[in-house]
C-alpha cells in the first residue's frame, strides 16, 4: 500500500504541476522553460486542478486493475502470538468478482472465498461445504488477517480513501 500511495502522489503532483499533460494536450506547454506556461492559471484553478487530479487517478486505477486479473500472493500474518505464511492464487473479473483459493499451509490448502458484488461464500475442502458470509460476519478477520471479509467485498477507489 505504501507503494501505490507515493505513485498515488506522484500522479497528483504530476498532473497539478502540468496541467497540458493530464489534460492530453499538447505537452510542450508543460514543459516549456517558461513558467508561465505550465502555471498559468485561472480563478478557478483550483477546482479544475481537482477534476483533472480524480480525472488522472480514474484513468490509472483502470490500468492498475484492469478487466481481469490473475495473481498468485504470499500474505504474511503475523500477531504477538503466532507468524504463519498463506500462499493463494487470485482471479478477478471488473470489481465485482474475485476468487481466491489457498495453496498452503497444507492445513489451509483448497480454503476458497468467491466475491460476487457485494456478497461472499467461503468453501472448506474439510468439511465439503460453501457457507454464505452473513452480513453480521463481515467485519471479522479474514483468514486471521488485519483484512475483515468487508475489505474484500468493497474496494474503496482512492479518490473515495483520500481527500484531494
Amino acid at each position: 500500500m505504501h507503494v501505490l500511495n507515493s505513485l498515488l502522489s506522484l500522479i497528483i503532483a504530476f498532473a497539478l504541476i502540468h496541467p497540458a499533460v493530464a489534460q492530453d494536450a499538447e505537452p510542450s506547454a508543460a514543459f516549456s522553460k517558461e513558467p508561465s506556461a505550465a502555471f498559468s492559471k485561472e480563478p478557478s484553478a483550483a477546482t479544475s486542478n481537482e477534476t483533472r487530479a480524480r480525472q488522472v487517478i480514474k484513468e490509472m486505477e483502470q490500468l492498475y486493475r484492469g478487466e481481469s486479473s490473475r495473481s498468485t500472493i504470499t500474505m504474511k500474518v503475523e500477531t504477538p502470538h503466532y507468524q504463519r505464511l498463506l500462499k493463494m492464487e487470485g482471479q478477478s473479473l471488473g470489481q465485482d468478482f474475485a476468487f481466491f483459493r489457498f495453496l498452503s499451509p497444507k492445513k489451509d490448502r483448497g480454503i476458497a472465498t468467491l466475491k460476487r458484488d457485494q456478497e461472499m461464500w467461503n468453501y472448506f475442502p474439510k468439511i465439503n461445504k460453501v457457507i454464505k458470509v452473513p452480513p453480521s460476519m463481515m467485519m471479522g478477520s479474514w483468514m486471521g488477517s488485519d483484512f475483515t471479509n468487508d475489505d474484500l467485498v468493497k474496494e474503496t477507489t482512492l479518490i473515495d480513501a483520500y481527500h484531494l
